[in-house]
Parts: C-alpha cells; sequence; structure tokens
C-alpha cells in the first residue's frame, strides 16, 4: 500500500503543480484532463520504478542460483501484485484470514491461473513469505529479477530429483521464519470447472512434515477470469482460508494422505459456493454459475 499511496500522491501533486503553473482551475473542462494526467503520471511512475527496481537494483539474475529470502524485495513484489489487481479491476473478498497464525507457515491454494499467486503476494505482502513456482516465471522482464531476489525458489517441473531440494529449502526457510506459498496441484488446472482440482501432489507437504508447521488451505475462485473479463469489467475473486491444519492434526498421516485431505476441504468450498463461480462458455467469455 505505500507504494501506491506514493505514486498516487506523486500523481496528484504534479496534476495539481500543473493546473496551478498554467492557470488552468479557471476552466471546468481542464480538471478533467487533470484526472486524466493525474491517471497517466500513475502509469509512468508505475512502470518506472518497475524499471529501477526490476533492472538496477537487482542486477545481473541469469543464473539458476538461489537466493536468500529478502525482506524488501519481497515487500516491493507485494506492492508490485497488489497494484496489479486494482489495475485489473479485481474485486477481493476475503473469509477466514483471521485464523492464520502469527507464525511461519505452509500456505497451500488451487491453482486456476497466475492470478492465483498475484492474489496471495499482495495479500500477505506485511508477511515473511515466498513462494515457489515454475522456473519461467524468473526468466519474466523486470519482474522476474524481483522474483528471484525476494528468494522465491523456482521448481523444474516433472523433475523429482529438483522437486524433493526444493521441497528441503522451502523446510528449512520456514525453520528460519519465512512462510512458504505453493500450490500443490502442481499446475494450473485449464480444464476448469471439470475437473474443479487437479490431484494435489503429496510430495509437496514433505515441507510441512519437515518443518513441523501448520499448514495453511485456501480456496481461491474466479482467478481464472481475470484477463478474459478486464477491462470492461470488474472480476470478484474470492479467497477463503477454509482450514488450518497444526502439526498435531497431520503428524501421522502420510503426505498422500495430508494431499488428500486439504484437497477435500478445497473441494467442500467450491461446491458450496458453486453459485458465486465464474464458468467459461464455449465463446470464451465467463458467465456467473447460476
Amino acid at each position: 500500500m505505500f507504494l501506491l499511496i506514493t505514486l498516487n500522491l506523486i500523481s496528484l501533486g504534479t496534476s495539481a503543480y500543473l493546473m496551478y503553473y498554467f492557470t488552468w482551475w479557471d476552466k471546468w473542462y481542464m480538471y478533467i484532463v487533470a484526472i486524466l494526467m493525474s491517471i497517466g503520471f500513475f502509469l509512468v511512475l508505475f512502470i518506472v520504478t518497475l524499471f529501477i527496481i526490476g533492472l538496477l537494483l537487482t542486477g545481473y539474475t541469469g543464473s539458476d542460483k538461489d537466493y536468500k529470502p529478502n525482506r524488501f524485495f519481497q515487500y516491493v513484489l507485494g506492492e508490485y501484485c497488489l497494484i496489479a489487481r486494482l489495475l485489473s479491476r479485481v474485486r477481493l473478498h476475503k473469509t477466514g484470514f483471521d485464523k492464520i497464525p502469527n507464525e511461519p507457515c505452509m500456505i497451500i491454494s488451487n491453482h486456476l491461473s497466475n492470478y492465483a499467486h498475484i492474489t496471495l503476494v499482495g495479500e500477505f505482502r506485511h508477511r515473511k513469505m515466498v513462494c515457489i513456482n515454475k522456473k519461467a516465471i524468473a526468466g519474466y522482464f523486470l519482474i522476474g529479477g524481483i522474483v528471484k531476489k525476494a528468494g522465491y525458489l523456482a521448481i523444474k517441473q516433472k523433475d523429482i530429483l529438483d522437486g524433493n531440494r526444493i521441497m528441503d529449502i522451502a523446510a528449512g526457510y520456514i525453520k528460519q521464519g519465512t512462510s512458504v506459498c505453493v500450490a500443490p496441484e502442481g499446475t494450473r488446472n485449464k480444464e476448469f470447472p471439470d475437473p474443479w482440482l487437479l490431484p494435489f501432489k503429496g510430495g509437496t507437504f514433505a515441507i510441512a512434515l519437515k518443518s513441523h508447521c501448520p499448514i495453511v488451505v485456501i480456496s481461491l475462485q474466479n482467478t481464472n477470469a481475470v484477463v478474459q473479463r478486464w477491462p470492461l469489467k470488474t472480476t470478484h475473486v474470492y479467497a477463503d482460508v477454509v482450514g488450518v491444519l497444526k502439526y498435531d492434526d497431520y503428524k501421522d498421516l502420510s503426505p498422500a494422505e495430508i494431499a488428500a485431505k486439504t484437497q477435500e476441504m478445497v473441494d467442500t468450498k467450491f461446491k458450496e459456493k458453486e453459485a458465486r463461480t465464474f464458468h467459461q462458455s464455449s465463446s470464451t467469455h465467463y458467465i456467473r454459475k447460476s
């Protein structure tokens, strides 16, 4: 929120100064121009700061080196995700977030689109947290460098050895005080709503079993509809904490059993709240389930 407020104040201040300097305040239509200028200044400042942080501050991050969690870059990334959510006309509805303990956690959610991580990273910007994401994200222009410097873990999909290595690192991060966010489906569910969820991978939960941390289970709805509905329509995204499993709740379960248990928790929420979900029609437009 700090970055958002700062960019807004600079944008509004610049527009107000130009109104004063050129004595535009006596023409009513110039107030509309001033509003449009403020929006333009905001977008320019957003891009400029992204360039500064994404290129100058991150330096060269083209190697496969793993970076330790960095609170500054985590917060900056959270601020950019918050701004991206607002610019995308996403209205977020949250429930159950007061259940999340004030300690390092393993945070899991279903994965309908890249907006799943954008939503959660923006919401958890005040918490020490890294995500486990696919390796390609680290190569994204500008944002990839910030992701790597924040300490996010890039996993090679379908590489079991690399997956085990990442799980060990993630468990170590939690022990050191940093929460870890991961989508146990392993990839985006491109066939939603048939099925609602892809099978949760049991190996993911080695993180919790090795670190003895709480598992925060989050159900996300409508992140798959944002891109198709923007810019003309607002998308209502729902983030529900459907449960928190303490170590005593799962310590006697196998990774596969934990996966099945948490998947059932998310699936139950989907079935209870199906009416608020957008479904894709054959014309690629999204309609709300009635």
